[in-house]
């Protein structure tokens, strides 16, 4: 998308942001998103994506919000108990603010391996380590110095 405008607020430029790692526009006004599905599925649980796109392709009637990337109608839907709007042509979604957290479940963490979950619970459990000595004070040294120093100097 070349520097689209925002649906809601269409005098406001999108910008470009990451959204959970996917690339996004955001509009500064609104906090609103727009991002494509492709990009959605990569930051977002692939299972959640494809159920809302499902509801997203059955919507039966176009939406109040133009694409912000080919300006024709989105359609609207409601899912989760939130009314989404999306763009079939250009596989764009646009999230509201809150509408974004509602619908769909970031992407599950993958899990770590046995043996690294036992080192990680013996690192938590292991003592922390001694501190290091404290330099030696070399004050008086260097004062002797200094004196050393002095003297030749005025002598």
């Amino acid at each position: 998308m070349t520097t689209p405008a925002c649906p809601r607020c269409p005098d406001t430029p999108l910008r470009s942001v990451s959204m959970g790692g996917a690339p996004a526009h955001s509009c500064p006004r609104c906090g609103g998103h727009a991002v494509r599905r492709a990009a959605l599925a990569k930051a977002a649980d692939p299972g959640a994506v494809a159920r809302l796109w499902s509801a997203l392709a059955s919507a039966d009637r176009p939406g109040p919000l133009a694409c912000p990337a080919c300006a024709g109608p989105m359609q609207t839907t409601h899912h989760g108990g939130v009314e989404l709007d999306a763009c079939p042509a250009c596989a764009l979604l646009w999230f509201d603010p809150k509408e974004r957290r509602a619908a769909v479940r970031p992407r599950p963490a993958r899990a770590l391996d046995p043996a690294a979950l036992a080192f990680r619970e013996q690192q938590a459990q292991a003592p922390p380590p001694p501190p290091a000595p404290a330099p030696a004070d070399r004050t008086p040294e260097l004062v002797e110095g200094l004196l050393q120093l002095l003297a030749g100097l005025l002598g």
